[in-house]
């Protein structure tokens, strides 16, 4: 009776090891989103940006929008400043699996895209009406 309680019980412990790993491995992991308002100084404007379903942020010339997403999927982000708008994968599977952090730069002539904050990569250019 004794080693059928046992027996049970290791199952049991098995069965739930088991479905909380998969579970783990299944959940997309964080994905930290920094971007980085490099806007000139002398443009009247405010920038508005936004990902994900989080609220509109307006980061002043120099100032970060940072925000921790978990993705497992594309990940709609927008733009807007002045007259110019934009909508953009702020995170792309293809592109950017595997990273935990992406960075961005909101520049004049686009945005630019990076690993490491030091290597840059324009992929976006503003659209206007």
């Amino acid at each position: 009776m004794a080693s059928q309680n046992y027996f049970t019980f290791f199952t049991l412990y098995l069965f739930f090891y088991f479905l909380s790993t998969t579970t783990t491995l299944a959940s997309p992991k964080p994905v930290i989103f920094d971007i980085r308002n490099d806007l000139p100084n002398n443009v009247v404007g405010n920038l508005a940006l936004r990902c994900g379903q989080d609220p509109t942020s307006n980061p002043k010339v120099g100032e970060h929008y940072n925000r921790t997403f978990k993705v497992d999927q594309s990940l709609d982000c927008t733009a807007q400043w002045t007259r110019f708008f934009l909508t953009w994968d702020g995170y792309q599977e293809k592109r950017d699996g595997g990273h935990s952090t992406i960075y961005w730069s909101v520049r004049k002539d686009g945005f630019y895209h990076s690993f490491d904050a030091s290597n840059w990569k324009r992929v976006e250019t503003w659209g206007t009406d």
